[in-house]
């Protein structure tokens, strides 16, 4: 039987955010790729890739980011926050950000491939015994 891992919220006085596609492949600190985690688990997977099911509590973690910065943030700033987002995952519309069906295929668009190619170029995948997705990915 699976071991499974309570929901965890990440203490806002000690959090890292970490690349959900490491820093050393894309060379970027762009939002898109980022999802806050701890400390420990940021330095356990280090610059391994993450497993393919991890994916959706990822665009979960993002979307729901999204939605509130939409809610909370002037339009300006909001149209600043998205630039990157539209950009680095070919979305056409701000309202496709706010949609999680277009923004789960849209990171899966991107994210699959990048993941192929980084495995190509000798990235490993993260494995790590009774870690699962829930406990590396949580948000309030």
């Amino acid at each position: 039987m699976p071991h499974q891992h309570k929901k965890r919220c990440i203490d806002p006085e000690k959090f890292s955010l970490d690349h959900y596609l490491p820093w050393s492949f894309i060379a970027h600190d762009q939002l898109w790729n980022l999802v806050p985690t701890t400390p420990e688990i940021n330095s356990a997977k280090s610059n391994n890739l993450p497993p393919s099911q991890f994916l959706a509590k990822f665009v979960e973690a993002q979307h729901t980011g999204l939605l509130i910065c939409h809610e909370k943030m002037a339009k300006n700033a909001w149209n600043q926050t998205i630039e990157n987002y539209i950009e680095g995952l070919n979305i056409y519309t701000q309202d496709d950000l706010l949609d999680l069906e277009k923004l789960t295929n849209a990171y899966s668009n991107v994210v699959q491939p990048l993941i192929s190619l980084a495995t190509n170029q000798g990235f490993k995948l993260w494995q790590i015994p009774g870690v699962t997705c829930s406990s590396v990915i949580t948000h309030p």
